[in-house]
């Protein structure tokens, strides 16, 4: 998110994200045309907001000022998709330490609900079986 570069952090950490959260995450931002946006149920006024180049949890209720933030995926040249992907972890708070577990959590919980993966597929124009991805109230089919 383009507004997070002019901000100052309080703390930043490299840390890592499970390979099955990260490709679940990655997965439903390809195939959705803008950031997701999702509601942490057990804190009011949290949000989190994914996009292809960052994770930020916002306090909607302070215009969406960050919380925290995951940047700087290192995905580039990745060689096993099953190995868990390094990052940093940006604070914007001083309790952004218990909203970055709740929120990286919720998201995964969400996308697991509402994103799911179809059956194997044989497209007319593919040469081999591709997996597709699909939402359970869209009826259209993404292969990827």
């Amino acid at each position: 998110m383009y507004r997070l570069i002019d901000l100052p952090v309080y703390s930043a950490t490299p840390t890592a994200i499970t390979a099955e959260q990260f490709n679940l995450i990655r997965r439903a931002v390809i195939n959705s045309s803008q950031p997701i946006r999702i509601p942490l149920n057990n804190l009011t006024h949290v949000d989190i907001i994914i996009d292809k180049d960052s994770w930020v949890c916002v306090d909607n209720s302070n215009n969406d000022s960050p919380i925290v933030a995951w940047v700087n995926f290192e995905s580039q040249h990745r060689d096993a998709i099953h190995t868990p992907i390094g990052c940093t972890k940006n604070y914007y708070h001083f309790a952004a330490g218990k909203v970055s577990a709740t929120a990286l959590q919720t998201a995964t919980n969400y996308l697991t609900e509402n994103f799911a993966t179809a059956p194997v597929c044989q497209l007319p124009v593919a040469r081999k079986h591709k997996k597709v991805w699909q939402t359970r109230t869209d009826s259209q089919l993404f292969c990827i």
